[in-house]
């Protein structure tokens, strides 16, 4: 499971993210309908739980939905890692995709492209960025 959903709600309540364009890239292990590709039924309880933190912060998922993200063993194909992006975030995303060379990785890479020309941002108070590990 997502080990660090606390510490993202915690850091979510604890900044305002909707201040800043904020994205979070996330390795979540979270099965939902939401992104998973179609066929794939399992669902994760906690999955609902990110769903609720982030739509409740204003952000929206940005993983292009129904892509795999990580290949098991076994072949099963499903959507694992998530890009969410808060709404300032969400209008400078000019292309989200999939990229398929993963350079052996099981994960595949979530490639964002950003359009950023001729914008002035004003970060209006900084954050600390965050980076939960499983261990």
């Amino acid at each position: 499971m997502f080990e660090g959903i606390n510490i993202l709600k915690d850091s979510l309540n604890n900044n305002n993210p909707q201040d800043n364009p904020t994205i979070i890239a996330m390795d979540s292990n979270l099965h939902s309908k939401l992104w998973n590709p179609r066929g794939y039924n399992h669902v994760h309880p906690q999955a609902k739980y990110l769903i609720r933190i982030c739509c409740s912060k204003g952000f929206k998922l940005c993983s292009p939905k129904g892509t795999p993200t990580f290949i098991c063993s076994i072949k099963t194909a499903t959507a694992i890692d998530l890009l969410w992006a808060s709404s300032t975030a969400v209008q400078l995303i000019e292309k989200t995709r999939i990229k398929i060379y993963n350079h052996s990785s099981d994960h595949q890479p979530i490639k964002t492209i950003l359009d950023l020309k001729g914008k002035m941002l004003e970060v209006k108070e900084p954050y600390k960025a965050i980076k939960i590990t499983n261990q």
